[in-house]
């Protein structure tokens, strides 16, 4: 059995360990800066689109 939990990146944002597909835009599939969850609360916080 392989452990998963190291190697999944790390939110800067959140600090939570999440699987490589949530550092993705869905519709690009560019790498993004903080997971998709932080990326939507910054995108209502400041209302321009985010960069990655």
């Amino acid at each position: 059995m392989t452990r998963q939990t190291y190697t999944q990146p790390k939110c800067p944002e959140c600090q939570y360990r999440k699987p490589p597909s949530e550092f993705r835009d869905p519709a690009t599939h560019e790498p993004l800066p903080a997971c998709k969850h932080c990326m939507r609360k910054a995108q209502r916080a400041g209302g321009q689109r985010w960069t990655a």
